[in-house]
């Protein structure tokens, strides 16, 4: 041993340091392990994705097939140039069913739509209030991607066009499912702001095929014996409080496309009180529904200094609350609607009201009239 401690030191020769570097499987994993890991490195640099990990939802959405045919006998024939949606299918002999047969009118076959819940994703801000609505990156509107969409053949056509708003939805639960369920997918539903489980309700509308709006409280004459609810829009108010009003309505749900005023006889009167508001509904993407109950309002002449899209409503359907006086005004409308161009009624979810426009829109193909929804109106030129 002590010969051994006394020998003088030397190289180690290259078998001893390939003996050292010799493969063992410790040394084997530890080099698995950073090849591993390497190659996920590069792999992620290459296939990043900022929504990976989020949950998905994947449609699937079938092609609109567009099928020609021969107009079906009727008594009245559409004017010329009318797109008949009611004809039935008759494809000519000797042809395959899902052939395009050129002939004198066209039939638009659509399926039935579903409207994606809300809020969409780019639509939206979070805000202490809830989600307010906003323009998307690439300049998109929330009116845009909530509306309920129209065949361009339904928007150019020359036959008669009505709209129907029904309010109040979202207060009371029964009479809100019935509209859902019983009315058809075109009507569009404005919805309170004050209604319990809204966002859950306004998806089942959309689900059904419904677009929706929001009801905005405003100041009447007689206010506040009159009062339209909490954070009412109201003239007397500061610039800050309406600001923050306004912010607390239009965050109450998601997934409208514009706003229509509740009452508002005094505020829609007021151009200094209004005009901040209709520039805020601009500036987020959302248009504006005047339900025309107030003859000294000055809603369209502001929407037009700022360029915000606005429509005025041609009928109060309901202002007697009967299944007659509906009735009779829905037949009035009718006849508005034969002008050429789209004419907008607006009315409440009552049970008369439902009643009456479910009875109504059944006998509407026969007459060739096209049922709507309220966006058809603002993407429609004015007439």
């Amino acid at each position: 041993m002590d010969a051994e401690l006394r020998q003088p030191l030397r190289r180690k020769g290259w078998r001893d340091r390939f003996r050292l570097l010799a493969p063992t499987p410790l040394r084997l994993a530890t080099v698995l392990v950073l090849i591993t890991a390497f190659s996920m490195v590069v792999w992620l640099s290459r296939n990043y994705d900022p929504t990976l990990g989020e949950p998905v939802v994947h449609l699937k959405i079938e092609p609109a097939p567009v099928v020609a045919t021969m107009p079906a006998a009727r008594e009245e024939p559409p004017p010329d140039g009318a797109i008949d949606l009611f004809a039935e299918e008759s494809p000519a002999a000797g042809t395959h069913p899902n052939d395009v047969i050129e002939t004198e009118t066209a039939v638009v076959v659509a399926p039935p739509v579903r409207l994606t819940p809300a809020p969409a994703r780019g639509f939206f801000e979070n805000t202490p209030d809830g989600p307010l609505p906003k323009r998307s990156g690439d300049a998109r509107r929330p009116f845009d991607i909530y509306s309920r969409p129209a065949h361009p053949a339904v928007l150019q056509s020359s036959q008669p066009k009505i709209a129907i708003l029904l309010g109040g939805m979202g207060l009371n639960e029964e009479l809100t499912k019935r509209a859902l369920n019983e009315l058809p997918e075109e009507i569009t539903l404005a919805f309170a702001p004050y209604g319990q489980s809204l966002q859950k309700t306004i998806n089942n509308a959309r689900a059904q095929g419904h677009e929706v709006m929001l009801q905005l409280p405003m100041e009447p004459f007689g206010y506040p014996n009159q009062d339209p609810g909490p954070h009412t829009l109201l003239v007397s108010s500061t610039p800050t409080a309406t600001a923050s009003s306004l912010s607390w309505l239009l965050s109450r749900f998601a997934g409208y496309i514009g706003v229509v005023n509740y009452l508002g006889a005094r505020f829609t009167s007021e151009t200094t009180a209004l005009a901040p508001v209709l520039q805020i509904l601009k500036d987020r993407g959302l248009v504006y529904l005047d339900d025309g109950s107030s003859a000294r309002s000055v809603a369209e002449e502001v929407a037009v200094g700022i360029d915000l899209p606005l429509r005025q409503a041609s009928l109060v359907i309901d202002a007697a609350n009967d299944f007659s006086s509906v009735s009779a005004k829905l037949q009035e409308l009718e006849k508005l609607s034969r002008k050429g161009r789209i004419v907008i009624g607006v009315g409440t979810g009552f049970p008369a009201t439902i009643n009456a426009v479910e009875n109504w829109a059944k006998g509407l193909r026969d007459r060739g009239v096209l049922l709507v929804p309220v966006s058809a109106a603002f993407r429609a030129p004015l007439g």
